[in-house]
């Protein structure tokens, strides 16, 4: 999947796309909903890496593949359905997660083929590689889209930490915690039944650990803490990483590409699916009109092994 902040910087850019379209190219209520609840697209952005921090707890780990491998597009099915019927107050700041969790879908499904492609399967033994490879992207496109090197870039303290319980950072709003785990519930429901997905954990976890990553990353956790599970801490720097942004191999033989030209893929693919699902969710549309369905976020691929954006 692609780094935390390179989701994050992913979908600041597709709200800002939003906000240029002209009237009536994009419901204006959701429009509205982005903007008021940024923080909260920005949390629903990262919603299915939340479980990996965790990475001490098995039960986590399998959360994560369930979000990122099994019933993908029935998630988005019944998330959106969700978000249709759903009233006020909760209504806007679901909006906001949801359609956040969506690009994060669109991300992973466009950006981890090419990953794929450059350091190998994940699950084959590549994990390293793909987080080292993810990292240096993250830092890549933080410096690029808001001039600041990652180490700098209080991301987390403006976005994601505002989407805490107010009386406990530690704990994620209880009205998205809550529809979160219903459409667990309701898509994996079988699974749920012996594993309840601790989100308040999931969160406490994810915001002390990427925080860490970003602020003390290569000096204090480097070969320690983090060799053993992720094999580095966040870089400093891209100058010796050019193998991770440019000419990098995509699912066609004949055609590389740059980062740049993948980021902005993603981002069209992205503006596209939030105007057609903000279409269906508005009731503009009965149905939603974008390409989806169950494709795996690890691969990028669907059970037949066809790409969605390749």
């Amino acid at each position: 999947m692609a780094g935390a902040f390179t989701h994050i910087c992913l979908v600041n850019e597709v709200l800002n796309r939003i906000r240029e379209l002209p009237e009536n190219n994009f419901p204006e209520e959701i429009k509205d909903h982005l903007i008021a609840n940024k923080h909260f697209l920005e949390l629903g952005s990262v919603a299915p890496d939340y479980p990996l921090l965790d990475y001490k707890n098995t039960d986590s780990e399998n959360w994560s593949g369930c979000m990122h491998a099994v019933s993908t597009g029935d998630f988005l099915q019944v998330g959106a359905f969700r978000a249709r019927k759903m009233g006020n107050p909760i209504r806007g700041k679901y909006i906001a997660w949801f359609l956040g969790y969506l690009s994060h879908y669109t991300a992973d499904v466009c950006l981890h083929p090419i990953v794929e492609k450059l350091v190998g399967h994940y699950y084959d033994g590549n994990q390293v590689a793909h987080r080292e490879c993810e990292m240096y992207q993250d830092v890549y496109i933080v410096k690029k889209k808001r001039g600041q090197e990652l180490i700098e870039a209080e991301i987390l303290d403006e976005s994601i930490l505002k989407c805490s319980e107010s009386e406990n950072r530690s704990f994620l709003d209880i009205q998205i915690k809550m529809v979160w785990q219903e459409l667990l519930a309701t898509v994996y429901n079988q699974y749920s039944y012996t594993s309840k997905p601790e989100i308040d954990r999931w969160h406490s976890k994810y915001l002390f650990k990427i925080d860490r990553l970003a602020e003390e990353g290569s000096q204090i956790f480097g070969f320690a803490w983090l060799l053993n599970h992720f094999g580095l801490a966040y870089p400093w720097s891209t100058d010796k990483k050019d193998k991770f942004l440019q000419n990098l191999p995509s699912p066609d033989p004949n055609i590389s590409v740059s980062f740049d030209q993948a980021f902005e893929k993603t981002v069209q693919h992205c503006l596209e699916n939030f105007i057609s699902f903000s279409n269906y969710i508005s009731g503009q549309y009965p149905r939603i009109t974008a390409r989806f369905g169950d494709y795996s976020m690890d691969s990028g691929m669907d059970k037949n092994g066809k790409f969605l954006y390749w």
